[in-house]
């Protein structure tokens, strides 16, 4: 394979309990992705999930058209999220999107500078 420039990983904001020697006590919650850069170390960028909202999965990276292997971050991040029902975190937030429960989104993210979202798509 090529030699990876960047990667992207999810950032935990509670594992829900002691962990010490085994498993969270309660489901982990992720609550936004951090840009890796490979080569020079350290994180380059991250994008966090509006109050309330969580990851469901790892996000997806997808290469811009015309781009080629190893362009490096020339691409997109998919980001799929919901909103966690009964978390108090949306109403602590009132400069921030509110969670109503129900809401799941798609947000699409350049991969490239600082991950700003450059969609985000409401889910059934």
């Amino acid at each position: 394979g090529l030699e990876a420039r960047f990667g992207y990983a999810i950032t935990p904001c509670s594992i829900g309990g002691p962990n010490r020697y085994g498993p969270p006590n309660e489901g982990i919650l992720i609550d936004g992705v951090a840009k890796l850069d490979l080569r020079a170390g350290g994180v380059r960028a991250r994008w966090q999930a509006p109050d309330g909202f969580y990851l469901v999965s790892e996000p997806t990276f997808v290469p811009k058209a015309g781009s080629a292997p190893g362009d490096g971050d020339a691409g997109f991040l998919l980001v799929f999220v919901c909103a966690a029902a009964g978390s108090g975190e949306a109403e602590a937030a009132p400069n921030r999107e509110r969670a109503d429960g129900r809401a799941a989104r798609l947000y699409v993210l350049d991969a490239a500078g600082d991950m700003g979202a450059v969609a985000a798509l409401e889910l059934p």
